[in-house]
């Protein structure tokens, strides 16, 4: 939704925008678990506890309700969709200029209808995945305006928030709501999973892969999948 809210200038336009829309809504769900109803409200898991110092002094995590801390779970969905897509506005928008930012996001509105050649060239653009420290740059920036979002919230004692670079089954059961994407991706078509590649995008190697996933800010996420 970020990308069809106005039209931008720059890469750093709208991820100053994604960080605040991220904000915004990982605040709501925090007001909404710390308020009074609060069937919403999560115990963490036994491997969550491990994070939590006296949890783990303890050696065990209450079940009870009397559990000193709440963990707050965001899930940074379709991280390698997200940094890809922005790599290609930033080639083809914002440095060489062959679309206007408006016209872009009219052939995402058509879903690539009639601009099938276009949307081949990009799926041959660079991915993350390749250990490519340019192209990897843009997923790192995603995961990071995901951080700090988290970092910015406002919450009460002994809540805490707990962000990962992470979907379950989300990169498919929320893929009809999402439109197209800048990388290429067709509408309804699912995200990439977990900390992993888009689908297919990733064709430099294992050791490529894991060199590309390094880059990503872990120091500042709790946990996360690659499959």
């Amino acid at each position: 939704n970020t990308l069809h809210e106005r039209e931008y200038r720059s890469i750093e336009e709208i991820l100053s925008a994604f960080r605040e829309n991220l904000r915004v809504f990982m605040q709501d769900y925090a007001d909404r678990v710390m308020g009074p109803d609060n069937a919403e409200r999560r115990r963490a898991f036994f491997f969550d506890s491990l994070f939590l110092s006296d949890s783990a002094k303890n050696c065990r995590y209450a079940y009870d309700g009397t559990a000193p801390y709440h963990l707050l779970n965001y899930f940074h969905v379709g991280a390698a969709t997200i940094g890809d897509s922005l790599s290609v506005l930033d080639r083809l928008v914002f440095h060489d200029k062959r679309f206007t930012y408006r016209e872009f996001m009219s052939i995402l509105d058509a879903n690539y209808e009639g601009y099938e050649d276009l949307r081949n060239e990009i799926l041959g653009f660079p991915h993350f995945g390749n250990d490519d420290a340019e192209v990897d740059r843009y997923t790192v920036l995603s995961c990071e305006a995901f951080a700090d979002a988290s970092d910015l919230l406002l919450l009460k004692p002994n809540f805490i928030s707990a962000p990962s670079i992470y979907t379950l089954e989300r990169d498919n059961t929320m893929a009809p709501k999402i439109g197209a994407t800048p990388d290429g991706r067709h509408s309804g078509d699912p995200v990439s999973e977990n900390q992993s590649p888009t689908y297919g995008a990733d064709r430099s190697g294992m050791t490529a892969l894991l060199c590309s996933l390094s880059r990503l800010p872990f120091e500042r996420l709790i946990a996360g999948g690659l499959n």
